[in-house]
């Protein structure tokens, strides 16, 4: 019964929160067991055989998630991750277009995009991936953290420094390691007295958390 599976999947995702590692694969493999082509149980076994480090299983799994659905976006993320970890950024960014492919405003397909092309020093392609998955989700702060690596990468001080105050004023509060990015863009800036201060800032948000 489909809904048999369906309702193990269900117990491995809640199990995977928990990190309760022995259930939630005992759960995916369950799931399996009544229906081998269930996709993302598949997926999900793939993910979980790479947090506890073997790969080969991991790829097994994901690609049998993709053969059982062409448009399984969890299968092709953790791929293309698999493949940025290996240090084939060719490979991972091939992965994450092929979601685009057939949802093209996928967040964090777009999100993974900017950053391949950001550590291949494609900055032109990173900006265009990171501004079109700011405009998805306009509130959501890692677009606007990937656009000012971008801008700061490109000497655009100005640029990156707005758009990390913008980052503070959507998360509400600051952060040491976001005072820090901002006395970095300072510095690089050679506006030392404001690198000083937003490092001293950090230094002492650090110690009271």
């Amino acid at each position: 019964d489909p809904k048999q599976s369906d309702g193990y999947l269900g117990l491995a995702f809640q199990y995977e929160k928990l990190s309760m590692d022995d259930l939630t694969l005992y759960y995916f493999n369950k799931a399996i067991s009544i229906d081998p082509k269930q996709p993302d149980a598949l997926a999900g076994l793939g993910k979980y055989y790479e947090k506890i480090g073997k790969r080969e299983k991991a790829i097994e799994f994901l690609k049998r998630a993709i053969s059982a659905n062409s448009k399984n976006t969890q299968a092709y993320l953790e791929l293309g991750f698999i493949n940025e970890r290996e240090g084939n950024s060719e490979g991972a960014v091939q992965l994450f277009k092929e979601i685009l492919a057939y949802d093209k405003n996928n967040f964090d397909a777009l999100i993974a995009l900017g950053y391949q092309y950001f550590k291949i020093e494609k900055t032109d392609q990173a900006l265009k991936y990171y501004q079109r998955a700011v405009s998805i989700k306009p509130k959501d702060l890692i677009g606007y953290l990937g656009l000012a690596m971008i801008f700061e990468k490109k000497k655009e001080f100005d640029k990156a420094i707005n758009l990390l105050n913008q980052v503070i004023y959507l998360s509400g509060k600051p952060s040491s390691e976001l005072l820090t990015n901002l006395g970095r863009v300072y510095y690089s800036k050679i506006d030392y007295s404001l690198a000083i201060n937003h490092f001293i800032e950090a230094i002492i948000l650090n110690n009271e958390q």
